[in-house]
């Protein structure tokens, strides 16, 4: 029997217009970030953290609240054209090592100017870490030993 997540917390649950109200209430009207903090329900930690991005004048709009995922290198589309590139290459029986996957990478992000990490400018690939999360989400790519038919 599956479980069902239960949320335990309230991070990442609030609005950017809910955040955005109590900060000005704290910023314009002068009110008190413990007092806005308990009337809006917001982590009084948080609104502090967002009042000093406010009066730096880092965020004005206050429309980057809350968690973001992992940072992507490839868009849904460029990542379809690479598992279809492998998988056209295994059929053709020009079939990649790991390396040269990543190394695929690499040259597939430098060509369409893709922010990359330094490491992967260093080796001229993409990192094991990438490798290993790209070959588990596309289950359809696999990477055998050749071996010869009896």
């Amino acid at each position: 029997m599956p479980r069902k997540h239960k949320r335990t917390t309230q991070r990442a649950s609030f609005s950017s217009g809910i955040i955005l109200a109590a900060v000005k209430r704290v910023v314009d009207d002068g009110h008190k970030i413990r007092q806005v903090a308990k009337e809006s329900g917001v982590d009084r930690s948080t609104l502090s953290r967002y009042v000093k991005k406010y009066l730096s004048g880092g965020v004005h709009s206050l429309q980057n609240v809350g968690y973001w995922g992992n940072r992507s290198i490839f868009s849904d589309d460029q990542k379809a054209i690479l598992s279809e590139y492998l998988q056209r290459s295994c059929r053709m029986y020009f079939g990649l090592t790991p390396q040269e996957v990543r190394e695929l990478a690499y040259e597939f992000a430098l060509k369409n100017g893709k922010p990359m990490p330094i490491n992967w400018h260093e080796h001229s690939a993409a990192g094991l870490d990438w490798y290993q999360g790209f070959m588990s989400r596309h289950r359809e790519i696999s990477v055998r030993c050749p071996k010869p038919h009896p």
